[in-house]
């Protein structure tokens, strides 16, 4: 009788341990699948942030470097976004090209200079935000009026170049300018005519000209800012229509659940147009 009874309570115990071993092993089961997904996510929602940038800025190739875009989960860019990274449910992908306002306030740095291009990219939208991802499908408006304030002197000029790089450009300085003031005798055009043989020598025309006159004869120019100051000057610039930016940023977005990776890239674009500050001088 007595060994049927231990025999019983070394089942019972046996039972027991199995129980907590299988129930040990579960956890540590479940823990380990925990942390696989955790790393998927992880691994996942950065892949798909990476991914978006890199569509971001296949996009602005297509188009023209002044080109902005937005996409949200709406769009059908960004069901394509989630559907070329790690497969993983439920990924939202998105991002933001700020590229053009109508409205920026910023710096620049003592000797320093800032391009800022007035024409921008209308766009050809195709759904909610996104815009049309293929090449040549750029709609380029230059912008037409302006008003620019900084808290002191600089020096200025805005410049356009023909395909035969015939070279037309106003000049001036001040702390305020722009199509809506008064025309100074300080603003004046000068354009590079030909090259005189017998002289070897470049010909220039000057002549009194607004600039308002001048945005809208030519297109594709660009706003050249100096700061010949000796310390940092700030400036805002702002207009009725767009003009882009002399900064351009994006960020990129991805969300699995409850994890969410961002990237922000931003560059000067002003050394892409190094060669326009060469152009700048003032009577």
């Amino acid at each position: 009788m007595n060994k049927k009874w231990f025999s019983t309570i070394i089942a019972m115990l046996l039972t027991a341990f199995l129980i907590i071993l299988s129930a040990w092993i579960l956890f540590l089961v479940l823990q380990e699948s925990k942390i696989t997904r955790t790393v998927l996510n992880t691994v996942s929602t950065y892949a798909g942030a990476e991914w978006s940038l890199e569509y971001a800025l296949l996009k602005i190739k297509n188009h023209e470097d002044w080109f902005s875009d937005s996409v949200n989960n709406d769009d059908f860019d960004s069901n394509f976004l989630a559907n070329n990274t790690v497969a993983a449910k439920n990924q939202i992908i998105w991002y933001d090209i700020y590229n053009s306002s109508s409205t920026y306030t910023w710096y620049i740095k003592s000797s320093w200079f800032e391009i800022i291009p007035l024409f921008y990219d209308k766009w050809s939208l195709i759904q909610t935000n996104s815009k049309n991802p293929n090449p040549n499908t750029s709609d380029i408006s230059k912008t037409l009026n302006f008003k620019f304030n900084s808290d002191t002197w600089i020096t200025w000029n805005i410049i356009w170049n023909n395909a035969s790089w015939d070279t037309f450009w106003i000049v001036g300085s001040g702390s305020s300018f722009g199509t809506g003031y008064t025309v100074s005798s300080s603003i004046w055009l000068f354009k590079k005519t030909y090259e005189n043989t017998s002289t070897d020598a470049i010909d220039f025309k000057l002549e009194n000209i607004d600039i308002w006159t001048f945005l809208a004869t030519y297109s594709n120019n660009y706003l050249i800012i100096y700061n010949h100051n000796l310390s940092d000057v700030s400036y805002t610039m702002e207009s009725s229509n767009w003009f882009s930016l002399p900064n351009l940023e994006i960020i990129s977005y991805s969300n699995i659940w409850d994890f969410k990776q961002n990237i922000k890239f931003t560059e000067n674009k002003s050394k892409y147009f190094d060669i326009l500050k060469y152009s700048l001088f003032n009577k």
